[in-house]
């Protein structure tokens, strides 16, 4: 069923492509949305131009031409940089930089913009775990039995090391959507709240009552009165 339904799902163009990584949380990196009103004229130039940048992990333009751009940072230190390039490449007016607060509680159950449940510590990933990784960046549908005549080991090998990299968290596996192709919509609700309320009880509280089961919270470090449903 899940099979039929994958191949529906790529027929109508929703899904564009399955890729791999090494997971945000094994690399400790920092997620951030930079968002605002944008003045650039062509959406889909808009997105190239901010996907040439490292960093970004995923661009949603809403209506008014509201844009969001969520990326990932090795650390701190390139937040200013970063949060430049993005305001300066969509012309964007009265810009919010967020910094996603991990320790929340409000992380989904699966991992999303590389946030979700986070360990203390990773194990370092092998070099024939990097290989693995690098054979599945541009498909992760790949077989195993591929894989395994590229980095010169046995097929048993190679879904040994994809079990305990994925148990372990120290990968990702994912589809590219493109959800407007299943004429679906994504909804981002802002919640400003007053001082002193308790964002966290808010959000489980919104999630649990109004939303669907794969809607999610943000809550961030620097925006005290700011919740983003999704």
């Amino acid at each position: 069923v899940v099979h039929r339904r994958m191949k529906s799902l790529i027929k109508a163009g929703v899904i564009r492509g399955t890729a791999a990584s090494i997971s945000f949380a094994c690399l400790g990196a920092v997620p951030v949305i930079i968002f605002g009103r944008s003045r650039a004229a062509s959406a889909e130039k808009l997105m190239d131009v901010l996907g040439e940048n490292e960093c970004t992990r995923r661009v949603i333009v809403a209506s008014g031409n509201y844009v969001y751009a969520v990326g990932e940072l090795r650390d701190m230190s390139e937040l200013d940089a970063y949060a430049e390039f993005v305001i300066r490449a969509t012309d964007m007016t009265e810009p919010v930089v967020g910094v996603v607060n991990l320790d929340d509680s409000l992380s989904a159950r699966y991992m999303v913009d590389g946030v979700g449940l986070r360990k203390k510590n990773y194990s370092k990933l092998s070099p024939i775990e990097l290989e693995i990784v690098a054979c599945l960046r541009h498909d992760a549908r790949r077989p195993a039995s591929e894989i395994a005549d590229i980095v010169g080991a046995s097929t048993r090998t190679v879904r040994r090391h994809l079990a305990t990299m994925m148990s372990e968290g120290l990968i990702e596996l994912g589809a590219l959507i493109d959800s407007p192709s299943g004429n679906d919509m994504l909804l981002l609700l802002h919640v400003n709240v007053k001082t002193g309320t308790d964002k966290v009880k808010v959000g489980k509280r919104l999630l649990s009552k109004h939303f669907r089961p794969d809607a999610y919270a943000r809550t961030f470090s620097a925006l005290p009165g700011l919740l983003i449903i999704a």
